[in-house]
């Protein structure tokens, strides 16, 4: 990807693979980097903002992803989940709301998306057992190269190599 993006700059296809690439290896700040580059070029993937706002959170910058996450709500349409998904980490007590919200979607392509959001913001507030189902269901039912799928394999293997030392 590193490659690709010497010889052209501009081909911003790259951004969001590499992004997740480099989340993966735990880089978060050059995870967010290429996420927000992704984002500025495709303005209705929101997701991308989200994966930029988890990658603040992973490296412990919750003021600067709250911060980021506020100017970015006004890009989400206001009756789509993306917007009732950003006030799960503006308000504590939205949780029940928005994984109500979640269950419901029709689409599967957006609900896996919002799936490993919430996975993945339920491991870092603590609560591993509810991260791992939602990441094994992203794993079960997102399309098999999206990437929330490879997201939450790559958590979720993490307790599987845990649990192989044991």
């Amino acid at each position: 990807y590193l490659l690709v993006l010497e010889a052209r700059h501009d081909y911003y296809y790259i951004y969001a693979p590499l992004g997740v690439l480099l989340y993966m290896e735990e880089r978060w700040a050059d995870a967010r980097s290429y996420f927000q580059q992704a984002y500025d070029f495709e303005k209705e993937e929101h997701f991308y903002a989200f994966l930029t706002a988890l990658a603040y959170r992973k490296d412990g910058l919750d003021d600067e992803m709250e911060e980021y996450l506020k100017k970015a709500i006004v890009l989400f349409p206001r009756d789509s989940l993306y917007y009732k998904m950003a006030r799960i980490f503006f308000e504590s007590n939205s949780e029940g709301f928005v994984t109500g919200e979640v269950s419901r979607e029709q689409n599967n392509d957006m609900k896996q998306k919002n799936l490993f959001i919430l996975a993945t913001h339920s491991l870092l507030n603590g609560q591993t057992t509810l991260a791992q189902t939602w990441f094994l269901e992203v794993e079960d039912k997102a399309f098999p190269s999206s990437f929330e799928r490879r997201l939450a394999i790559w958590e979720l293997e993490k307790y599987r190599n845990e649990g192989s030392k044991q």
